[in-house]
């Protein structure tokens, strides 16, 4: 149970590194160029889009 923890805890910290760190130089440079906080709204709003779709998606390929 040590080795499958270790790597739960090993994707689960690498997927939120990885998901995670480049959101706010993405917002920064979307704020630099367009001037204004909107276009950070409109980036996180499709994030938040893309991750709905994927929980109803998941939740309908699951095995009952």
């Amino acid at each position: 149970t040590e080795i499958r923890f270790s790597g739960a805890s090993l994707s689960n910290t690498l997927g939120t590194i990885l998901g995670g760190a480049p959101a706010p130089f993405i917002a920064a440079s979307l704020f630099t160029k367009y001037g204004t906080s909107q276009a950070v709204g409109a980036y996180i709003t499709a994030l938040a889009a893309v991750s709905f779709i994927s929980v109803v998606a998941l939740n309908r390929s699951r095995a009952d």
